[in-house]
């Protein structure tokens, strides 16, 4: 079945991730920005997808498919046939059957939801990425028509807004990225204060590790996608670093080139570049499709990547 799964799926599907879904999206859209088409996302989530996914017609999209009769009668049979009621205190409902819902704990309930909701790239010209029930649509709307057909949902016409978080990023209408280099500095500092008044030891061996597992990661994540595109977001990021390490006894007093020497530390600004380009190029260049996983490591045969 991994054969069915579509690639703009990101979810529950090996060599992809929120950074994959979020590079292949953005160099679409960008590709309509540069020739000057004005474009519109349409942010799209299933609500209680997994417990509404209905299981008669997810046995008729596994037939489409062609999954084999005694598989297709082992799902059937797997899902089928539960009961389920109400309890309050000392009420109960009477029984009823299940007739929707796949497992979320399990390895085959995502893969069935994968499979059941494959079919929404059918028939769509624009943009599409899937990130399980989270979707982003996109299309240019230069003509008309295209500006009333899209920000439209059946009879409902959709909300806009300047700024929306994307699978955890800020992204603004310009396609700017200072509101998520400022959201995540926030969150940095504010967890790195909270080390700073909670945690009496100033040891390297403690702030570091510390520092590495609870604020590291907000300065980091995706952040191949949300690079800073200016020097003021980059400093502003930078700073959560030098107020870290100049958290440490015995280096408070020296430069900050000099404790990221004494640690063995990089600078945020020299992690981006070593890790930007090699994992974002392989996205781009469709590499991941093939199952090729990301590598910090010189590429074989001397490949160039820039």
């Amino acid at each position: 079945m991994k054969q069915v799964i579509g690639k703009s799926q990101h979810r529950f599907t090996k060599g992809k991730s929120c950074q994959t879904n979020l590079i292949t999206f953005c160099n679409k859209i960008t590709s309509s920005v540069e020739v000057r088409r004005v474009v519109d996302v349409v942010y799209l989530d299933f609500s209680k997808a997994f417990n509404a996914l209905s299981h008669s017609l997810l046995l008729d999209k596994l037939a489409r498919y062609r999954l084999d009769g005694w598989s297709a009668r082992w799902v059937g049979n797997w899902l089928t046939g539960g009961t389920q009621r109400v309890v309050i205190n000392v009420f109960y409902s009477g029984w009823q059957p299940v007739t929707s819902g796949v497992p979320q704990g399990l390895i085959l309930g995502p893969t069935l939801f994968n499979i059941f909701i494959n079919d929404l790239d059918d028939g769509i010209e624009s943009t599409l990425t899937k990130f399980a029930d989270e979707n982003k649509l996109g299309g240019e709307v230069d003509t008309s028509e295209g500006r009333v057909i899209l920000p439209l949902l059946g009879s409902v016409w959709l909300g806009s807004s300047l700024a929306e978080r994307d699978l955890g990023v800020l992204v603004d209408n310009k396609l700017n990225m200072s509101q998520q280099s400022t959201a995540a500095a926030t969150k940095a500092n504010r967890i790195l204060g909270c080390i700073h008044r909670g945690i009496t030891s100033r040891d390297r061996e403690v702030i570091i590790p510390l520092c590495s597992v609870l604020v590291r990661p907000h300065l980091g994540y995706c952040v191949q996608f949300w690079s800073p595109q200016f020097k003021k977001d980059a400093d502003r990021l930078e700073r959560v670093q030098r107020r870290a390490t100049k958290m440490i006894k015995g280096l408070e007093s020296l430069p900050y080139e000099e404790r990221l020497k004494e640690l063995g530390l990089f600078s945020l600004e020299k992690r981006r570049f070593k890790g930007g380009p090699h994992h974002s190029i392989p996205v781009l260049k469709g590499q991941l499709q093939r199952g090729r996983r990301l590598s910090l490591h010189k590429e074989p045969h001397g490949e160039d990547k820039r």
